[in-house]
């Protein structure tokens, strides 16, 4: 998966990137394991429609993997 990671989300917050890495780490985190205990209805894909769980988890992998690429060191 490929993306442009300097687009804004539409209806999302603006990018911020002065953010700190560590911060921005923490908050995927915590993200990540709101998502897993998430059990309710989900909102559908803004560009796949409906996906279950499952395929949401696959997305957002491919989708985190997507900007982790992009980190230097």
């Amino acid at each position: 998966m490929k993306h442009d990671l300097t687009a804004p989300v539409p209806g999302g917050e603006a990018i911020d990137a002065g953010k700190d890495s560590s911060e921005s780490i923490d908050e995927l985190l915590q993200t990540m394991e709101r998502f897993r205990a998430y059990s309710g209805p989900l909102h559908p894909h803004l560009l796949f429609g409906t996906l279950s769980k499952k395929d949401y988890d696959s997305y957002f992998a491919m989708h985190i993997a997507d900007h982790l690429s992009e980190l230097t060191f």
